[in-house]
């Protein structure tokens, strides 16, 4: 997967997010399988505590066209679980594609993130 700092969504989530995450029964149903729920990934994209960081913005394998563009950030959820969530951008609302609890290597590098974070805290 390669990634890409996108200044343009970090200028949106400051400026003009509605706060609020954009559901409907296929995004939701997605999330059970990976053991997350509605609730534990509102509280990932709004919470503080959370300790979400946007990792970037995700390329389209080559031979792939996306419709919209998608997102990488790491946080945990609700029962503080590690997640690693894609989304994407509705109607001024953050829109989840997937959710998965953070591989080995994510894990470490979200460690890393919220370490420097407190440091410069």
């Amino acid at each position: 997967m390669d990634l890409v700092a996108d200044q343009m969504i970090v200028r949106w989530l400051v400026d003009s997010w509605s706060g609020e995450l954009d559901w409907d029964d296929g995004n939701v149903r997605k999330l059970k399988k990976h053991g997350a729920t509605k609730d534990g990934i509102d509280y990932f994209f709004m919470a503080p505590e959370a300790e979400a960081f946007l990792i970037g913005r995700i390329q389209p394998p080559a031979d792939e066209v996306w419709a919209e563009l998608r997102y990488l950030t790491f946080g945990t959820d609700i029962d503080e679980k590690p997640r690693t969530v894609i989304w994407t951008t509705r109607r001024n609302k953050i829109r989840p594609i997937s959710c998965r609890i953070m591989r080995a290597k994510e894990r470490k590098l979200y460690e890393g993130l919220k370490e420097t974070h407190h440091l410069e805290s």
